[in-house]
């Protein structure tokens, strides 16, 4: 393991938290997603390699690259602490209420000189069976993950600044349209998401790890960290929820209708009330 990396015996237990029938697990080492699963013992997620990556820039645009495996891991409750030998440090708060979970990150001890330009994490892994909701322009079900791997452009990377007429990615607020993303087999779905009200950038992606996993990326862009200092504005979302892609929209909609701007109904036709997917 690397420097300052936690090391534990083989025997100690996963971390566990429960809300309602779902129940999370996450490694002991690491603090990386293990397991997640309901009352019905069916496994819905793929062990994760890492519990999130986060990108720097020194003064000169240059880009330094961390992950949870770089760093000392820790539990104490509900928080989850992750320590770099530079002094930065990752806080992950776990919040369990109505079957869901919520995980809300915080970045202290940014070094002088150093600007934080993304977070990605909670990581969350799914295995090549599921079938993938991904709200890219209109939406779509990705049914072949491993597609996403052709050797083109279309090929996952972290999203940044490009040049000009080579963009790539899927952008919230942008050709994606929404915050989340859901995966699905057999009627049995995970949702996650980031229900944040104030609609802060971010690239809603999936990269194809190989057979064994797919890793979902809800990379959050920083902004400006006030004395070193950054918060997530919103909690990320892990639900098990019954059904598909409709199901997962509706969990998302609830969220949407929370928002001043959509408290006052939008005047429709009476056809797209009339919807199924109103």
């Amino acid at each position: 393991p690397p420097s300052g990396y936690l090391r534990l015996g083989r025997s100690a237990a996963p971390i566990r938290f429960v809300s309602g029938e779902a129940t999370l697990a996450l490694s002991p080492a690491s603090g990386a997603i293990l397991s997640l699963r309901t009352s019905d013992g069916v496994e819905r997620a793929v062990p994760a390699d890492e519990a999130f990556t986060l990108q720097l820039l020194d003064e000169k645009g240059i880009a330094i690259r961390l992950r949870s495996s770089d760093c000392a891991f820790a539990r104490d409750g509900d928080r989850l602490t992750w320590t770099h030998r530079s002094g930065l440090r990752v806080t992950l708060r776990v919040t369990c209420a109505d079957g869901r979970f919520s995980l809300r990150p915080e970045v202290t001890g940014i070094p002088a000189g150093r600007r934080l330009e993304w977070f990605d994490g909670p990581q969350l892994c799914i295995s090549a069976s599921d079938t993938l909701y991904w709200p890219f322009y209109d939406g779509c079900e990705v049914t072949d993950l491993e597609q996403r791997e052709s050797g083109t452009w279309i090929d996952y990377r972290p999203l940044g600044y490009t040049p000009r007429c080579k963009a790539w990615g899927a952008l919230y607020p942008g050709n994606c349209q929404m915050q989340f993303m859901a995966f699905y087999r057999d009627g049995r779905g995970v949702y996650f998401g980031c229900h944040d009200p104030t609609h802060t950038q971010m690239g809603v992606e999936y990269d194809w790890r190989g057979k064994r996993a797919t890793r979902l990326s809800l990379q959050m862009f920083c902004g400006e960290a006030k004395d070193g200092v950054w918060t997530a504005p919103a909690p990320f979302t892990l639900r098990l929820y019954e059904g598909g892609w409709m199901e997962a929209c509706e969990i998302y909609r609830d969220f949407i209708h929370t928002l001043p701007e959509f408290q006052t109904p939008v005047k429709r036709p009476k056809w797209m009330y009339d919807s199924p997917v109103n």
